[in-house]
């Protein structure tokens, strides 16, 4: 049950975003550079054809990226999109709550 409110909660929140030269918490730019980041890690195996990870996360003022919550088929993509997020870092960002969906399909 759970799961299925947290899905429900990443498919109908939508991030604000603006631009800057880094991306900030407001940019569409964001949402672009975490997606170009963010790819199937060929360094990972998966028996399915489909892997998915949503995560709610913060881009904080100093612009660092606090995850706040992580749902995953896979505890190995889990990690991936974990890690690539930390390391992440944006001009600025407002400190409310992001959620995306990332789907890794089997190639």
């Amino acid at each position: 049950m759970k799961v299925v409110i947290a899905i429900i909660l990443f498919i109908v929140i939508a991030p604000t975003i603006s631009a800057g030269e880094l991306p900030s918490y407001s940019d569409n730019l964001l949402k672009r550079e975490i997606n170009r980041t963010i790819a199937y890690p060929s360094n990972l195996k998966s028996n399915n054809a489909i892997e998915v990870v949503m995560v709610a996360f913060r881009v904080e003022s100093c612009g660092t990226v606090t995850i706040d919550e992580v749902n995953a088929s896979s505890a190995d993509f889990a990690a991936y999109v974990v890690e690539k997020l930390n390391s992440m870092r944006f001009e600025s960002g407002s400190g409310d709550q992001m959620c995306m969906r990332f789907t890794f399909k089997k190639q």
